[in-house]
Order: C-alpha cells, then sequence, then structure tokens
C-alpha cells in the first residue's frame, strides 16, 4: 500500500515538474497540450491516507476475505462481527508510518489496525473461516497452489510459505508439514 501511495506520489512530482517546464514558444499551435482533468484539492490530503481505499483493478485485496474479514474494516464493523476481543493493545503511535495501532486479538484471530482500519488479519485454529477461493487452515498447499495459481509470488514464497499477490497486499499460507497452519490477509510489510 505505501509503495503504491509512493509511486503515485513521484508520478504526481514528476507530471508537475514537467509540466512546469513545458514550451515556451508563444503562439505555437503545431503542439497541442493534452487535456488534464483537475479535481479540487481534497482537504485530508495533509493527514495519513487511511481511508477506505479502492483497490486497482485485478487487486486480489478487492474481493479476497478470510471468513467475514477483510482489508479495510473498522474497528466497530469488526466488532461487530466478532465482538468484544479477548485482548487489545493501547494504541501506539509509530514514526515510520505516522499512524496510530492497535493490535486485536480473539481465539485463533489477530488483528492489526491503522488508524481504526483493519489492515491485517491472521488466522489459525480454531477459526473455521475460508478464503473468497475456499481455503481454509489445515487445507493442503497443493489445495492454495490450484486456487490461487495465478495470484502465487513464486519469489517470495518458500517451502514455508505460500505468498499470493505480495507481501505489500494479498494473502499468505504458512504451511507445516505441507497444510496451512496460519493464512493471513492484508498488508504485512511496511
Amino acid at each position: 500500500m505505501y509503495r503504491r501511495i509512493g509511486a503515485m506520489l513521484l508520478a504526481a512530482v514528476l507530471c508537475a515538474g514537467a509540466t512546469a517546464c513545458g514550451s515556451d514558444r508563444q503562439g505555437d499551435t503545431s503542439r497541442q497540450e493534452p487535456s488534464v482533468s483537475r479535481q479540487e484539492p481534497d482537504a485530508s490530503l495533509n493527514e495519513p491516507d487511511v481511508s477506505r481505499q479502492e483497490p486497482a483493478e485485478g487487486d486480489l485485496l478487492e474481493t479476497e476475505r478470510l471468513g467475514e474479514l477483510r482489508y479495510n474494516q473498522t474497528e466497530d464493523e469488526v466488532e461487530e462481527l466478532l465482538g468484544e476481543p479477548a485482548g487489545r493493545t493501547e494504541p501506539e503511535y509509530w514514526g515510520s508510518d505516522g499512524l496510530t495501532h492497535t493490535q486485536w486479538s480473539y481465539d485463533g484471530v489477530e488483528l492489526s489496525f491503522a488508524e481504526g482500519i483493519l489492515e491485517s488479519a491472521a488466522v489459525t485454529e480454531p477459526f473455521a473461516g475460508k478464503t473468497q477461493a475456499g481455503i481454509a487452515v489445515g487445507d493442503s498447499a497443493e489445495a492454495v497452489r490450484e486456487a490461487y495459481g495465478g495470484w502465487i509470488d513464486e519469489e517470495s514464497s518458500t517451502e514455508e510459505r505460500i505468498v499470493a499477490g505480495d507481501v505489500y497486499g494479498g494473502l499468505i499460507f504458512t504451511l507445516k508439514d505441507d497444510s496451512v497452519v496460519r493464512i493471513t490477509l492484508g498488508v504485512t510489510a511496511e
């Protein structure tokens, strides 16, 4: 997520620089400038971006779930689904991203929030929910590969884990003896 935001900011800076250094020829009509749609600046741009961003088309996080848990849910939505957490950390400000983080725990469920928005969910037994492709804790590595074949990041995957999408947004299936023992959805790297 942070890599995508950085890339968008870099593109915006490069575009602004290119526009500022445009043609200084007056009256030259042989070259037409492309039409640019301008939007009103958003007042929240000066705050950390923790809004419910629409994922890019084809983004695994767009449709993926763990049971009823999904990336970018609010704390209130999660509490409505799962009830009061068994454990909850005090909010902690992280200087690395400028956001306040909390962690919640339930039996077989660990959740990480940034500014009250679900950033990652990790599940183990006895969690019985499944991914959108029908994979649950206890399923085989082969079943994961069949279900997520085109999404698998072979460079990040090992014998102990299968990464679908990437560590910046996707699913990580942790394996033991060729069976899924943990499934993590969301952002797992900074």
